[in-house]
This record gives structure tokens, C-alpha cells and sequence, in this order.
């Protein structure tokens, strides 16, 4: 905010009513033309708003404060104010607006002394394009919203090819006097019974894109299907070198592949050879482009949706083994005792050796099986393996965290059903991946920021302390207490949570520690300013590894060209690299947000449809979390579903403090980490929930965790 606009904001707020155009110019000095181009962007960034008498009020108060409402699928609003802060809008008090309208809210403390916001006002409201499902009742042909966060009744315009199940993209036209919205269908998509179709219309529910524009494909059907001799130039030749991919069995889009030398010195030479999709991907491209907007691939039970056209993500781009593939090459040397010498940042030109999977490299470094094809490749992957745990040591040894938290795995049928949820856990060859990226993208962050040149970076905040004091004392209330370490930095801060997970690594209350650590953690984001990472407990960090499946990382690539290969930039143009970095920053940020909550819909879509065959069946589990709803118990494969307080034989009473449920006579308190036996009640695949409630043999010893109070 300049301080034309400072001044515009104290004079409204000094006079405490309505001005004028030309009363404000009066009072601050200043010629019409100039101020009205201020007072167009206050009125942007929502802190003022001009009425219908051409009069401007002052929006942000005290007590009054706009933004975006969001609405969750029980119908409870929230406003976001400022960087971190939420205020909550109770159903009953959004007055008729609705999940992403621009509101003004104020802003008082309810009966128990929280805030609690109502909306006083709709400053704008775009919908868009949505998507929905046809339900004809009465002859009336209705569209139900995929996305549930809309509590609102909608009736269709255009009904001509219309059919009960049908799924349909539609724009909101109006609101009639009855409160009920009209739409024109743009478009039907498909019927609900298709496979996957469940999936694509939450997908489109969420505002995200599943299908390229035609001139994106049309632009990548140009661009060649191997490698040149003209790529060629200035690159250095690393064909003849030992070097492989290991992935996962079904992946596709393969972006790092790895080498492993021991030099005269005796010292590792690990290399970390990076896809060079910066090579195909100019910036100003429609390919370009349309990663922009996207940000970053979606990886949804079975399939993904990707963030480059599959003939660049699965073909060019794919460090496929047996073809030459151009890619960035970041190499680090290091002592026997794990200590980085030095990094050497360059292009290069590879031909992957060898596609390895997890599983098969497991084998190998865990149970010391020899797996057919991969004998030429048992010493450096053994070499790998030592390298990663002298890495390993080093990490633990400055305080970076291992949550040791594992995935869900779905699987499903060719109907899209799914038909076994697991656990996905790292082994070896995926804990080697992990610490030879996070080597590389560490290294790469610590060249440029030496530099002092603009860059992209990774940043997690350190969580506050009054968090890590709730996250111990949590902790301690289930029976655990270890010391807080110093919390003068990043990485001290760090070692608190490295020490109670060393400490309880091999404790049957380790999920459920590292589960409420996770949740008290910030999340991490993308900025052009170097903020430092606290969960790895690393000064200075970014993503390079991954510019097939993240647009960040492409950026990186970008930079690191132009600023260490090029040698082509000046002081002059850094300030306006700076600005675009901070742009992509947030946008970055933000489709990764909304990447990860569309995945983990779908997950809890496919966990409640998997559910529906166990209605009324008995499983094992613990209490993940607790709230005045109920309490969430998660089951061994991850599923998570809802005692809801009404289904508990005695009357509990919350406490918001300790997380807890206490039974009225007190004979009886649940926590977090407590063991419980539940049944299945039910399972909604459309509401993505599932209900469960304690079985009757739930005191058992074998089964009942709970702690007794006399």
C-alpha cells in the first residue's frame, strides 16, 4: 500500500462516514485523476467501496473485515483475515451468501468467548462455469452441485436431451424471488454410471482442469519425439556413464534418474540428472502457459492429471531407459564420512540404463535377494545405500524431521471401484530417492542464494511456540513428556520434534504422535524471499527435481540456465525477475493447495465407497482426533471415520483444551492415541463420509485403550 492509499484509509477512518471524489481530494491536497486511480485500487484489494451515491465508505474495521467465504459441506462459513487467522460464519449468519462469495463480515466474541463473524454484506460473487448431476423430481429438472460447499437449489433453463444421471457443466444465470438459482446447461459431460465419472465431477466441482485446450496439443504434436543433434550442443555427454531410474511399478512420467562413482580421492560423486523440460517449455509458449495455470500434476487413485501434455510428460520429457533424454545435472561430491565437498550445476545429455522399480531395489538392499536384470547394478546400489544413510545422519544430525508417515494406497477394478485400501510404506529405494533429491534441490538453492540473485525457494515457517507448547503438553497428556529443545532457530526448534519421534520411533503411539505433529505445522509454500524450511531443518532450500510435475521446479530451471549456464542477466533487470518470482510464488502456492485438497477428496470418495460392502462390520483402530462433533477414529489402512457424539452409549462432555471426551460419572475418558474397537454404521460416497460407532465390546482389554479415571 502506498501512502497515497495510507492517507485515503486514516482520513475514512478519521471522519467515520461516507466522502466524495472531491471531498477526499480536497482534504488530502491531491488532483482527482491521481487519487481515483488509488481509490480503484483500494477498491480492488477490497479495503474501501464506492456506494451507489458515488460516495466511498471504508470497508476493514476493527470489528468489520471482507474476503473470500469458504463454506464446508456441514454448511459452516470461514473467512480468512490476514495470514493465518480464521474467523468462523455459523450457518445461520451467512445471510444468504454463499461458498466463494467476497463478504464483508463483523466480528464479535460468542457466548464462550471466541469470534465468531456474520456476514453483513455480499461485496461480488462470480460462480463460473460448475459442474452438477441431473435429478428430475416432479418434472422439475433440478442440478445437484458436485461441489457440496453450495447449499443452494438449482433449476435448469434448457432441459431438451436431458436424463436423470446426466453430468453437466451449467452457468448460473439468476436468482428467482423464491431463492431458488437458474442455469443454462453449457454442456453434458457424461452419465454418472460411466466409469471414473465420479471422479471427473469432483474434479470439475473444484474448478480444476482435466483436458487440455486443442492448441496446447496441437502446439506439443510439434515438437520433436527424440533427441537432435542440435540439443547436443554445449551439453556434456553422459551416455556411456552408469545411470538409472527408480520409480514406482505404474509411473509413467519419469523426471530423475541417478548416478553413483567413487572417484580417486575416495570421495562419492553422486549425480542427480533432472529432465530438461525447460528445453521444450519456453515460457511464453501455449505449453508454457497452460503449466501456469495449472502449477503443478494431480495424482488421483489410479491416474493423474498432468500438468504438461502426456507426449511431453510420458514422452520426450521421460527419462525412458534406452533413449537419449537432455536434462540439467546437478552433482555433488562427498567424503566418505557424508560431508558435501563441493556441487557442479550442468547441462547434460543421459540414456538411462536401467528402469528400476521400488520394490525390486527393496529387495535387494533390504532381503538381499538378487533380482533378474539388476545384477549388473547390486554395487552401486549398495554404494546408494550407504551414501543415503551417511546423508541420513547428517540430516538428523542439524534436526530435520522424519514424520515417518506413510500413504493409502487404493486399489481399484477397470469400473474405477475400488476393490483393497493398504498401506503404502518407504523402503530403501524410496528413502534413497528422497535424500539424494532433497541433496540436490538443497544444493541448488545454497549456489543461487550465495549468488544473491532473485530465486524461487521452499520455505516451511517454524511453527510459534505457543503451537509446540499445545503439541507437548498434547503429547504429555497421553503419557509421553520429552524436553523442549532451544527454539532460537530454525533448526534447534527443529530438534523438539526430531527427539520425541527418535524417542518413540518403535512405540505402538507413533502414528498417532507423528499425526498430531503433522497438524501442527505450518504448511510449506513458495516464495521469492529464502525463509528457511524448518521441517527439514535446512537454512535454504527449493524444488528442482520435479519440473515434469511441478511448475516451480520448471522455474528453477529456468533461473538456473539463465543465472549459472547463460551468464545472461544484469542488475538492472533483477528487481522485475524478483516481482514475476513472487507472482509465480503465490500462484504456485495456491494450486498446490488446491491440488492436494482435490486428492485427498477423492481419497475420502473412494474410502467411503470402499467402505459401503463393511457396513456393520467390527475393525480395530485408534482416535486420530477428537471435536465437539464427535470423535475420528482411523482404521490400520488410514480410512478415517466419525463417532458422531450422538452414537456414544454415555454421555461424554468435551474439552476443548485437552482433547478429550470424559463420561459424565467421570469413569471414563477418551484421548487422542486411544485404542477402540468400532462398527461400520455407514458410508456416502457422494457425501464423502463415513459414520461409525463404538462396538459393544469395546472395554475389552484387548481392545480398549482408554484411560480409566477410579
Amino acid at each position: 500500500m502506498n501512502k497515497i492509499e495510507q492517507d485515503i484509509i486514516e482520513l475514512l477512518k478519521k471522519e467515520n462516514h461516507n466522502l466524495t471524489v472531491s471531498q477526499i481530494a480536497k482534504k488530502l491536497n491531491l488532483e482527482k485523476q491521481e487519487l481515483k486511480e488509488n481509490l480503484c485500487k483500494l477498491e480492488e484489494t477490497l479495503k474501501i467501496k464506492k456506494e451507489d451515491n458515488g460516495t466511498y465508505k471504508l470497508l476493514e474495521t476493527k470489528n468489520m473485515r471482507s474476503g473470500i467465504l469458504s463454506v464446508n459441506v456441514q454448511g459452516v462459513g470461514f473467512v480468512k483475515i490476514g495470514n493465518n487467522s480464521e474467523i468462523k460464519v455459523p450457518a445461520n449468519k451467512l445471510n444468504g451468501a454463499i461458498h466463494g462469495d467476497t463478504v464483508l463480515i463483523s466480528i464479535r466474541q460468542n457466548k464462550k468467548g471466541k469470534l465468531e463473524g456474520t456476514v453483513e454484506e455480499k461485496l461480488s460473487r462470480d460462480l463460473g462455469i460448475m459442474s452438477g448431476i441431473i435429478q428430475i423430481k416432479d418434472n422439475i429438472v433440478q442440478i445437484k452441485n458436485d461441489d457440496l460447499r453450495y447449499k443452494i437449489n438449482i433449476v435448469a433453463n434448457n432441459v431438451e436431451g436431458l436424463v436423470e444421471g446426466h453430468h453437466v457443466l451449467f452457468k448460473i444465470t439468476e436468482q428467482d424471488e423464491n431463492g431458488k438459482y437458474l442455469a443454462d446447461v453449457v454442456k453434458i459431460s457424461d452419465h454418472k454410471n460411466d466409469v471414473w465419472a465420479d471422479v471427473i465431477a469432483l474434479v470439475k466441482a473444484m474448478g480444476i482442469e482435466d483436458v487440455f485446450p486443442d492448441e496446447v496439443l496441437e502446439e506439443a504434436s510439434n515438437l520433436p519425439t527424440e533427441v537432435i543433434p542440435d540439443d547436443l550442443i554445449n551439453r556434456r555427454d553422459l551416455r556411456e556413464k552408469i545411470i538409472f531410474t527408480i520409480d514406482g511399478a505404474d509411473a509413467k512420467d519419469l523426471d530423475d534418474a541417478l548416478s553413483l562413482e567413487i572417484n580417486e580421492q575416495g570421495n562419492y560423486v553422486l549425480g542427480v540428472h533432472i529432465a530438461d523440460v525447460s528445453h521444450y517449455v519456453p515460457v511464453n509458449s501455449k505449453i508454457g502457459k497452460e503449466a501456469y495455470n495449472r502449477g503443478t500434476s494431480i495424482y488421483l487413485v489410479d491416474r493423474a492429471i498432468p500438468m504438461l501434455p502426456h507426449s511431453l510428460s510420458n514422452g520426450i520429457c521421460s527419462l525412458t531407459e534406452g533413449v537419449d533424454r537432455l536434462t540439467l545435472t546437478c552433482e555433488i561430491e562427498l567424503t566418505p564420512l557424508g560431508d558435501i565437498v563441493k556441487y557442479d550445476i550442468y547441462p547434460s545429455v543421459i540414456n538411462s540404463k536401467k528402469r528400476m522399480v521400488y520394490s525390486e531395489v527393496n529387495k535387494i538392499l533390504e532381503n538381499k535377494e538378487m533380482v533378474p536384470g539388476y545384477e549388473n547394478f547390486a554395487e552401486i546400489l549398495n554404494n546408494m545405500q550407504e551414501l543415503s544413510h551417511l546423508a541420513r545422519t547428517k540430516k538428523e544430525q542439524r534436526g530435520t524431521i522424519d514424520f515417518g508417515t506413510n500413504e493409502t494406497y487404493i486399489k481399484v477394478n477397470d469400473n474405477g471401484e475400488p476393490i483393497d485400501v493398504i498401506l503404502r510404506t518407504r523402503g530403501e529405494s524410496e528413502k534413497i530417492i528422497e535424500d539424494f533429491m532433497m541433496l540436490a534441490n538443497e544444493g541448488v538453492a545454497k549456489s543461487i542464494y550465495d549468488k544473491e540473485l532473485p530465486f524461487l525457494y521452499r520455505n516451511h515457517l517454524t511453527p510459534n511456540e505457543e503451537k509446540i507448547d499445545q503439541v507437548l503438553d498434547l503429547i504429555a497428556s497421553i503419557g509421553y513428556e520429552v524436553k523442549k529443545q532451544s527454539k532460537d532457530n530454525c533448526i534447534d526448534c527443529a530438534k523438539t520434534f526430531q527427539v520425541i519421534l527418535e524417542e518413540l520411533k518403535d512405540n505402538p503411539d507413533f502414528a498417532v504422535i507423528s499425526k498430531i505433529m503433522v497438524r501442527s505445522m505450518k504448511k510449506a509454500h513458495y516464495s521469492a524471499t529464502n525463509e528457511k524450511h524448518f521441517g527439514i531443518a535446512s537454512e535454504c532450500y527449493t524444488h528442482f527435481t520435479a519440473p515434469i510435475r511441478r511448475y516451480p521446479d520448471l522455474t528453477v530451471h529456468r533461473l538456473l540456465k539463465k543465472y549459472i549456464i547463460e551468464n545472461k542477466y544484469n542488475k538492472e533487470n533483477l528487481k522485475l525477475v524478483e516481482l514475476k518470482l513472487a507472482e509465480i510464488a503465490k500462484h504456485s502456492s495456491s494450486r498446490e493447495i488446491a491440488a492436494d485438497e482435490c486428492e485427498r477428496e477423492v481419497i475420502k470418495m473412494k474410502h467411503a465407497e470402499y467402505m459401503e460392502k463393511y457396513i456393520g462390520e467390527e475393525f480395530n483402530g485408534y482416535v486420530s482426533n477428537i471435536t465437539r462433533t464427535g470423535m475420528y477414529v482411523q482404521l490400520d489402512n488410514l480410512i478415517q471415520g466419525l463417532i458422531a457424539m450422538n452414537k456414544l452409549d454415555k454421555s461424554f462432555v468435551y474439552d476443548h483444551e485437552s482433547i478429550t471426551l470424559t463420561s459424565v460419572n467421570l469413569d471414563l475418558i477418551y484421548k487422542i492415541g486411544s485404542n477402540v474397537k468400532i462398527v461400520v454404521d455407514n458410508a456416502d460416497k457422494e457425501m464423502r463420509i463415513i459414520g461409525f460407532s463404538l462396538a459393544e465390546n469395546n472395554e475389552e482389554k484387548d481392545f480398549a485403550k482408554t484411560y480409566k479415571l477410579r
